[in-house]
């Protein structure tokens, strides 16, 4: 049985929750330095730029200026789209110019992590967050399936975040099964896990909504869990659309998981 050690992550609207609840948190994880960052012993980085894009570690770097001397015991980025330069609408990426190709697009994930593990020490883990796809051509050369991500993981020995709902959204979008595409996951890299509801807007068109999980996804995670060979697991719920939603989602959870496994709970 793992180590569950719940992480809250901090976004637009972190300062209406309340500080008690803030509180029951041993991990924080900053997904924007200009918020306020309450006081931890323990921090995780999503950043929120891709390292395909033009100019990225440049603003990786800025970003951790901002941030001071906080102690990061994760630095998470994304890799893709497969563009080096993108227009975004409605929270999907559209092709810009310059498509990069999956050997071209590794081999700059390798010289990124390069420069970032410069900026950090020794305790500092780097990890991949998985994409999910969308049918808009920005999506391409495999930077949404789970192997691309083994690839990298296994190249440049890094972690990887799971986002559960980035991973079902892409298994819609491309006509596949969840459970298969689960399957295809190399786990041995996953220490942190991502769990929101998607949208479903027909059999096979999905988005990512952020939206409160329910038992569906609580399973979901389990099922994950069973897989999982690790010790100390972090687990994030991204259901940004309010904070109420987002507390209830943690309390259903802990009552869930003590309910339905014997995995240790960290909150």
């Amino acid at each position: 049985m793992s180590n569950l050690n719940f992480v809250l992550g901090l976004v637009h609207n972190s300062h209406l929750l309340d500080s008690s609840f803030i509180n029951r948190f041993k991990t924080l994880e900053i997904k924007n330095p200009l918020i306020k960052i309450p006081k931890k012993e323990d921090y995780l980085y999503h950043s929120n730029y891709s390292v395909s894009l033009e100019s990225v570690s440049k603003e990786i770097e800025n970003d951790l200026k901002i941030i001071g001397d906080l102690s990061i015991r994760r630095f998470s980025f994304d890799v893709g789209p497969c563009y080096s330069s993108i227009i975004s609408k409605n929270n999907k990426y559209y092709p810009g110019k310059n498509l990069i190709k999956k050997k071209d697009l590794i081999n700059m994930t390798g010289e990124e992590i390069n420069k970032l593990n410069k900026l950090f020490n020794s305790k500092t883990k780097l990890a991949v967050e998985n994409l999910n796809y969308y049918d808009t051509g920005a999506y391409e050369e495999d930077v949404c399936i789970p192997e691309f991500y083994n690839e990298i993981s296994e190249k440049f020995n890094i972690e990887q975040i799971l986002d559960l709902a980035h991973l079902k959204v892409s298994a819609i979008n491309l006509n596949k099964s969840f459970k298969s595409m689960l399957s295809r996951v190399n786990q041995e890299f996953v220490k942190e896990i991502h769990l929101t509801k998607i949208d479903t807007e027909s059999t096979n068109s999905a988005i990512d909504s952020h939206l409160a999980p329910t038992e569906e996804e609580f399973s979901d995670l389990l099922i994950t869990l069973e897989n999982n060979p690790n010790n100390d697991i972090d687990i994030v719920i991204e259901a940004w659309r309010d904070s109420e939603s987002l507390v209830k989602s943690f309390e259903d959870l802990y009552i869930y998981l003590r309910k339905n496994s014997k995995h240790k709970i960290i909150f």
